[in-house]
């Protein structure tokens, strides 16, 4: 058997384990999965509240992570699912001198979350469907001009958002692809 030959053959063959052992694409249309359209029209249903947070000085994580959830999921004009998130703010000096400067913060960023169906009314249940934390962390240097130092953190706070929404799609996307239709309003 020739090179090209066995390549293609093992190309098949790598090809084919993953449809043999069950696996599907998360975002496939699916009937019966979270109702019509699968986890991708469940994911498009989903309303993102804005975030509550711990300190005022969180309310630009609050906001970074709302659109950064947004631009993932869009806005509904008629919501299935309700999003509430409560954030979380903590940045740590981990980097001293001598003299006893702070040259780099570690920034650690959470978020707890409920997903809740919303009646037709738009109105949540007590009982949330989903619920948990998503973590993320970033760090950033401290240098001698204040408005880099602000921009640095900046970006670290986005670089959570970012990363914080991407786990949390990714959460909700395999959620919806496994749960049945919601009882309470028709997708």
């Amino acid at each position: 058997m020739s090179w090209s030959r066995r390549q293609a053959l093992v190309l098949l063959a790598g090809a084919l384990v993953p449809a043999g052992c069950g696996f599907r694409p998360m975002l496939a249309d699916r009937p019966g999965a979270a109702g019509r359209g699968g986890a991708s029209g469940a994911l498009a249903g989903i309303y993102v509240h804005s975030v509550t947070y711990s300190k005022e000085e969180d309310a630009r994580f609050g906001q970074e992570i709302r659109n950064a959830l947004i631009d993932r999921l869009g806005l509904p004009d008629q919501p299935t699912y309700g999003l509430t998130l409560v954030g979380s703010l903590i940045r740590r000096s981990s980097g001293i001198t001598k003299r006893d400067r702070t040259t780099r913060y570690t920034m650690s960023a959470s978020i707890t979350f409920q997903l809740r169906a919303l009646d037709r009314a738009g109105v949540q249940p007590p009982k949330p469907l989903l619920s948990g934390t998503e973590t993320s962390w970033a760090a950033y240097d401290v240098i001698g001009s204040p408005f880099a130092n602000e921009m640095n953190e900046r970006d670290a706070v986005s670089r959570t958002a970012e990363q914080i929404a991407d786990q949390l799609y990714t959460r909700l996307g395999a959620y919806f692809s496994q749960a049945p239709a919601p009882a309470g309003r028709v997708l």
